[in-house]
Order: structure tokens, then sequence, then C-alpha cells
């Protein structure tokens, strides 16, 4: 492997961790706009929560 293809293929593990990291981020914001959007529904119940876990 030349230096080249090194480089490119570390980017691709960061960029891979950042893209993760950002699908989690995104996920969390849309979980916590559910909850308040749908409160008295009862979305999410500390009951709910605690079935996932």
């Amino acid at each position: 492997m030349n230096k080249l293809e090194k480089k490119n293929s570390k980017f691709l593990e960061y960029f891979f961790n950042i893209s993760s990291l950002g699908t989690i981020g995104i996920f969390l914001v849309l979980i916590i706009l559910l909850t308040f959007f749908t409160a008295e529904r009862n979305f999410m119940r500390l009951d709910n929560i605690r079935n996932l876990l």
C-alpha cells in the first residue's frame, strides 16, 4: 500500500466514525422532539424506556 492509499483509508475511517456519530445525534434529536410533541399521548413514558433498556 502506498502513502496515498494509506491516507485515504485513514480518511475513510475518520469519516465513517463522524457520520455514525452524526446519525446517532440526529436519532437522539428526533426522539427528544417526538417526546415533546407527543407528550400527551405518552410516547415516551419511563415504563416504555425501561422496557427498551
